[in-house]
């Protein structure tokens, strides 16, 4: 681990501090360390990256050095919707890990993507193991995902990711019988004790989520929801939803665990959370929209749910 420590030159967010002058550290990168207790301002651990740092401060930030990219392409299936010069946007399936990270080095969305591009280059931003990554998906979550092909086009839509001028539509199966609309408003971070886990705490970022019911299946005691992201915080639609009382059917993590089974001997294998649209501002200045239409395996179950 290697450890860093400046003095603060003006009072901002200790995350854009960090960033500004740690020429090696994004702000991701920043938030990221923060998030995880790696961060410390005049000796105080922080976890909240919009946490004020006064001119002078001292901060000191613990992280791994950066390892030069090994990234090799490799030949693993690719559903594309769209491509154009600036974007590829791809319907990701379940299973695949977005990007490298510990315990996944290889057999991921990039070294897939590597390899349909032959050789041709992504959008970086200082970030060598998330070529083209402008936003994620958890590796059980299928559908939509924009792929930067330069770094203009990353910051363009970084940007109004940042702005929250995107749009972003989940569908997802959860428990219980939901008839209304409805939007969660609650901070997420890291759960304190399980820091591997996210959780609503006072101590975590804004975090908004719409829902809307499509259909219920009063039968089997479950809904399907069409979700808007307003933010985009690390697990947020199955936090979310929960925290109030209706998990997403198959997550393991956050999810009601006698629920899940029964739904695996419907043959659900997995969590039903899919990215079915976004839209945005593409380089052009124009303003688009994408769609993925839902997996093979979650249509079927809807097909199930119906019959029963």
């Amino acid at each position: 681990m290697k450890k860093t420590t400046i003095i603060a030159e003006t009072t901002s967010r200790v995350d854009k501090i960090l960033a500004a002058q740690c020429p090696d550290l994004t702000r991701q990168k920043a938030q990221r360390a923060i998030e995880e207790g790696l961060v410390k301002i005049n000796g105080v651990t922080t976890i909240k990256s919009n946490k004020t740092a006064n001119e002078g401060a001292k901060i000191t930030i613990t992280i791994s050095p950066e390892k030069e990219s090994t990234l090799q392409p490799q030949d693993i299936p690719l559903d594309i919707i769209h491509e154009d010069k600036d974007y590829l946007i791809i319907n990701k399936q379940a299973g695949l890990v977005v990007h490298p990270s510990p315990g996944h080095p290889d057999q991921t969305l990039v070294n897939a993507i590597l390899y349909y591009l032959k050789g041709n280059k992504l959008s970086h931003e200082k970030d060598l193991i998330r070529p083209g990554i402008v936003h994620r998906l958890d590796q059980d979550t299928s559908g939509i995902l924009v792929i930067a092909k330069n770094d203009k086009a990353h910051l363009h839509l970084a940007k109004q990711m940042e702005a929250r001028t995107t749009e972003k539509k989940y569908t997802v199966l959860v428990k219980g019988i939901i008839d209304h609309k409805g939007i969660i408003e609650a901070p997420i971070g890291r759960n304190p004790i399980r820091r591997q886990d996210m959780s609503v705490n006072k101590e975590g970022k804004d975090a908004i989520t719409e829902f809307s019911p499509l259909k219920v299946f009063a039968n089997k005691n479950c809904t399907l929801l069409e979700i808007t992201m307003r933010t985009g915080r690390t697990h947020q639609i199955r936090v979310h939803l929960a925290s109030i009382g209706y998990p997403v059917i198959g997550d393991t993590k956050y999810g009601d665990k006698k629920t899940n089974q029964s739904f695996e001997l419907l043959g659900l294998q997995r969590q039903f959370l899919h990215a079915s649209q976004i839209t945005f501002v593409n380089t052009k200045n124009k303003k688009v929209c994408y769609k993925a239409p839902l997996t093979k395996e979650l249509d079927e179950m809807l097909t199930t749910l119906s019959s029963s």
